[in-house]
């Protein structure tokens, strides 16, 4: 669900931030509301708010209500480079104009060796080859490694993963296996990214020219499978906030 909150309700812009101007507000505890049979959270389900993008032999998303919170979860298929991920539909985000932008997900992953990505995307940023950061044009996100290695990356007006258009930045963190996590960045005015890992800075990227200000920007997770291993990625929430300008 989305909201406008006027100025000066609303919440700080990450830790330790400013509080924002008038933010607009997305939230998803991914809880199902009501029963229905498998609770499956597919392209067309949950009001059509999510596009799914699954490899064959994964799963759709399923929803369970847990308590105090709902979880939606997705299993890749045993194929190296097998994909499942999901994108919000109808609903995106800008950084323009100086505009901030806060992203926070509470997720964890079954396998250290299943790679996963989340944050906000460009509209068309889902691909079909299993390699989200090759195919990502404009987004900010987390990634993860084979190793487990975590990394913060932005990018604007990719090609081919030019270092020209893009930044990674490894945060000296490894991702626990089936360990539930809080991951957010940070999108200050002046184009800085600040990361964070479990409320801790870990990631600073000053990179103002591969901010992707010129697109609208949805938030997305999923898993990369790099074995021959079935990977579960389990999410308990989605949080954006994003400021408002005067007039906007």
């Amino acid at each position: 669900m989305t909201f406008n909150l006027a100025a000066p309700f609303g919440p700080t812009a990450g830790p330790g931030g400013r509080r924002m101007n008038g933010p607009t507000i997305y939230f998803d505890d991914f809880t199902t509301g009501v029963s229905q049979a498998g609770n499956t959270f597919a392209q067309g389900a949950d009001t059509a708010d999510w596009d799914t993008l699954i490899d064959a032999g994964g799963t759709e998303f399923t929803i369970a209500d847990a308590s105090p919170n709902g979880v939606i979860t997705g299993i890749s298929d045993d194929v190296a480079t097998d994909i499942n991920f999901a994108q919000l539909n109808g609903q995106s985000f800008s950084v323009q104009n100086g505009r901030e932008l806060y992203f926070e997900i509470r997720i964890k992953v079954s396998t250290v060796t299943g790679q996963l990505a989340f944050g906000v995307n460009g509209a068309a940023a889902l691909t079909a080859t299993g390699a989200i950061t090759t195919d990502l044009v404009d987004g900010v996100i987390f990634e993860t490694d084979a190793s487990g290695n975590i990394s913060l990356y932005t990018a604007r007006n990719n090609t081919a993963s030019a270092a020209a258009t893009f930044t990674r930045v490894d945060t000296g963190l490894d991702l626990a296996a089936d360990t539930w996590d809080v991951y957010a960045f940070h999108i200050l005015p002046s184009g800085i990214i600040r990361g964070y890992v479990g409320g801790a800075l870990a990631a600073t990227i000053n990179e103002p020219s591969k901010l992707p200000n010129d697109v609208g920007l949805s938030p997305m997770f999923g898993v990369t499978s790099s074995t021959t291993v079935l990977e579960t990625v389990s999410v308990d929430y989605i949080l954006v906030t994003n400021e408002r300008k005067e007039g906007a």
